[in-house]
C-alpha cells in the first residue's frame, strides 16, 4: 500500500485526538491557518443574507467547543443566537469564559452535544445557518455520513449548511507526512476526505450552491455550501 492510500484509509491513525491537550496548546499551524479560514467562512456564510436578503441569522456551530471563528462571525453577521455543540467540556468552558457576556445575555450559548446522536440534537432550535470547520472528518465512513446529516437536521429548510473538511491533495499528504515523521501531528483520527464521499450525503439533503479547496492554509481543505431542502 503506498503513502496515499495510508494516509486515505487512516491505517497509521488507531488513536483518537487529545481534544483537551488540543484546547490547552493548539496546533502551532492552526495560527497560521484560522485568519484564512474565517475570511473564506465569511464569504461562505454570506451566501445565507445574498439568498434571503435579511440579517441576524441564527447559527449552529458543530464542533470548535472554544470557537476561534466566534468573534469574527459575530461581527460579520450579528447573529440572533450562536450555539456552539461539541462534546468536549473543557473547550465549551473556554468559551463560557471568553464569552461570558454574550451567553448572559442569550446571545450565544455553549452545549455538551454528540453530532452522531440524531435523537439528541433533536431538542436543539433549528438554525438558519449550521456549519462545522474540520469535523466529520474524525469518524469512519459510515459515521461521517450521519454527522453530516445532522447539520441538515439542524438547519431550517431553506437555511445554509457550509462544511469544511482535509482533504488528500498532495499537498496535503505531503505535509501532514512530514508533520507525521517529525513527531508533530496530534491529529491521529483525521481521515481526509474526497468531495464525493461528502457530496454522496449532502446532496441527498439539499442542493449544492458552492464548493472549492481552501490551498493557502498547505493542510488542504475542502468547503461546500448547501441549501438545505
Amino acid at each position: 500500500m503506498n503513502e496515499s492510500a495510508q494516509i486515505e484509509t487512516n491505517d497509521c491513525s488507531t488513536n483518537e485526538t487529545d481534544w483537551t491537550s488540543y484546547y490547552k496548546a493548539p496546533f502551532k499551524a492552526t495560527t497560521f491557518t484560522r485568519e484564512r479560514t474565517a475570511n473564506l467562512l465569511v464569504r461562505y456564510l454570506s451566501l445565507w443574507n445574498q439568498e434571503h436578503q435579511r440579517q441576524h441569522p441564527r447559527i449552529i456551530e458543530i464542533g470548535g467547543a472554544n470557537s476561534c471563528f466566534y468573534e469574527r462571525l459575530r461581527n460579520e453577521f450579528a447573529p440572533s443566537q450562536y450555539s456552539v455543540l461539541d462534546m468536549n467540556e473543557y473547550g465549551l468552558d473556554l468559551y463560557r469564559d471568553r464569552f461570558a457576556s454574550d451567553i448572559e445575555s442569550g446571545k450565544a450559548s455553549a452545549h455538551k452535544a454528540d453530532v452522531l446522536d440524531e435523537q439528541g440534537l433533536g431538542s436543539f432550535e433549528q438554525a438558519d445557518i449550521v456549519f462545522s470547520v474540520g469535523l466529520i472528518e474524525h469518524f469512519d465512513p459510515e459515521q461521517t455520513a450521519q454527522s453530516i446529516r445532522s447539520h441538515f437536521s439542524l438547519c431550517k429548510p431553506g437555511g445554509l449548511v457550509v462544511i469544511t473538511f482535509p482533504t488528500p491533495t498532495l499537498l496535503y499528504r505531503t505535509t501532514r507526512s512530514l508533520a507525521e515523521m517529525m513527531g508533530k501531528w496530534i491529529f491521529h483520527d483525521e481521515r481526509p476526505l474526497k468531495f464525493p464521499e461528502v457530496e454522496s450525503t449532502a446532496s441527498t439533503l439539499g442542493i449544492k450552491l458552492k464548493s472549492q479547496i481552501n490551498w493557502p492554509i498547505i493542510l488542504t481543505q475542502g468547503i461546500v455550501a448547501y441549501r438545505a431542502s
